[in-house]
């Protein structure tokens, strides 16, 4: 009797066996489990590893112990070469023991021949496995290939991040924000000094934006001058948000940091002229100031 009428896509497998009936017994089950499979047999060490090297397989089926090859062997080829691809140790009894020692190696599992209901479950389980296992490397690719686009886009705009840890009180500073106060890469002050770093006038500001922050969750986004090491007065824009744990405790503050005293100045520069000719414009006399606006 079938197990599923239903077929499933094509199914690349590599069988390390040396036995010709169990081969066909396994494709049979495998047929019958639904699979339409396209399998390559491989008897010794080194057509096992040519095949991995050439081809590409969706999971790898192997024997025990094989003349001169066991199962111990063929997984760590087969984890050096192809480590995406299910191994499943198909045979016959094993020591529990054994079994046991294959799976912390990194097989996925362990099967008898003559249970073939347990080999297309096994099969589709280890499968399921490896389709996730990729989704999450892909996942953590793009985290780090996001996380590149955005350390290149910080140092472009010389925008650095930080965080205080609220158990400590310790704050950690990105490389561009320990350049902007003029201290040493690596460098973390504690809160307090963290805070002194501002211009006094902005010290009480900074100080209640970050306790909001902190105590209540309240972001904030502010433009604030700081003295750095050397004494240099810079405007920075300084900004806040807060973490928290699964219990809803605020754990940590974190958030961006940039030098804007460029953009700052010539603001200040733009506003200078704006005033200065409003100034001119209100000595000049009325009907050529009218004329001039006139063209």
């Amino acid at each position: 009797m079938k197990l599923s009428t239903k077929k499933k896509p094509e199914l690349r497998i590599l069988s390390l066996e040396d036995s010709f009936f169990d081969f066909a017994l396994i494709r049979e089950s495998l047929i019958d489990g639904g699979y339409n499979p396209e399998r390559e047999q491989v008897e010794t060490e080194s057509d096992f590893i040519a095949a991995l090297t050439q081809k590409k397989f969706d999971i790898i089926l192997a024997d025990f112990n094989l003349p001169g090859f066991d199962a111990f062997t063929a997984l760590g080829k087969a984890q050096e070469i192809c480590p995406e691809v299910p191994f499943l140790v198909v045979s016959g009894a094993i020591g529990e023991e054994t079994a046991i020692d294959l799976i912390k190696m990194g097989a996925v599992d362990y099967i008898m021949k003559d249970r073939p209901k347990r080999l297309i479950t096994a099969i589709e389980h280890a499968l399921e496995e490896a389709q996730l296992q990729r989704a999450r490397q892909q996942m953590e690719q793009d985290l780090v290939n996001n996380n590149a686009l955005l350390q290149i886009a910080g140092d472009i705009a010389r925008i650095g991040g930080w965080s205080v840890d609220l158990s400590t009180n310790i704050c950690t500073w990105s490389d561009v924000v320990a350049e902007i106060h003029e201290m040493p890469h690596g460098y973390s002050p504690l809160l307090e000094e963290g805070i002194n770093f501002y211009a006094p006038e902005w010290r009480e500001k900074i100080t209640q934006c970050f306790t909001d922050c902190a105590e209540k969750g309240i972001p904030y986004n502010e433009e604030m001058q700081i003295l750095t090491k050397n004494g240099q007065l810079k405007w920075v824009r300084t900004s806040g948000k807060p973490i928290w744990d699964n219990d809803g405790k605020i754990i940590l503050v974190q958030g961006a940091f940039q030098d804007i005293s460029a953009s700052k100045q010539a603001e200040i520069e733009l506003r200078a002229r704006e005033s200065l000719l409003s100034k001119i414009y209100e000595l000049l006399p009325i009907g050529l100031w009218i004329a001039d606006k006139d063209g």
